[in-house]
């Protein structure tokens, strides 16, 4: 049944208000950081590091330009498109045919099946990793890579075959 707000009462008022409130406020709790970010990607390296909180000086484009120049960027996001597609429309026809199953058939820990592939929808096949046997949920950094594959720093080469260090000191 919707009330006008002229014809609720002072306590009904009082909750269509703070609800309004509450739920502002979540937005911009949820919209502050990407708005921050935003803004952030305008600032030369110096205002970052000076102050990160205050807002640009001037707007440029001189950060997007250095990123495209030190990294193929384009490159990664194709081939982050062509994994989501193929990792979404694999993902479609198991659980469609799935789904079939558990529409059409009983049969023993059908419950405990259907709950589990659920499961799966929440938890990206990318974030449970072993170690020693044992599952964990964490991002894998760039020193852990490393690592895992026995790069130190000091394996790090010159193009040339030359370690940097030696070259200098003229080894």
């Amino acid at each position: 049944m919707k009330t006008s707000f002229g014809a609720m009462t002072g306590r009904e008022r009082l909750c269509f208000v703070l609800k309004y409130l509450f739920m502002a406020l979540c937005v911009v709790v949820a919209l502050f950081p990407i708005i921050w970010v935003i803004l952030s990607s305008f600032k030369t390296n110096a205002e970052i590091l000076s102050n990160g909180i205050s807002l640009p000086t001037h707007f440029g484009f001189d950060g997007y330009k250095s990123a495209l120049d030190m990294a193929p960027i384009f490159k990664f996001f194709g081939n982050s498109v062509i994994v989501t597609c193929c990792a979404t429309v694999l993902n479609v026809l198991v659980f469609a045919m799935a789904g079939y199953a558990f529409a059409r058939f009983r049969f023993p820990c059908d419950k405990l099946l259907y709950m589990l592939l659920s499961l799966s929808l929440v938890i990206p096949m990318t974030a449970p990793r072993h170690r020693n046997g044992v599952p964990e949920l964490r991002s894998v950094s760039a020193h852990d890579r490393r690592r895992q594959h026995g790069l130190r720093p000091e394996d790090r080469r010159h193009p040339e075959g030359r370690d940097p260090q030696a070259r200098r000191e003229g080894r």
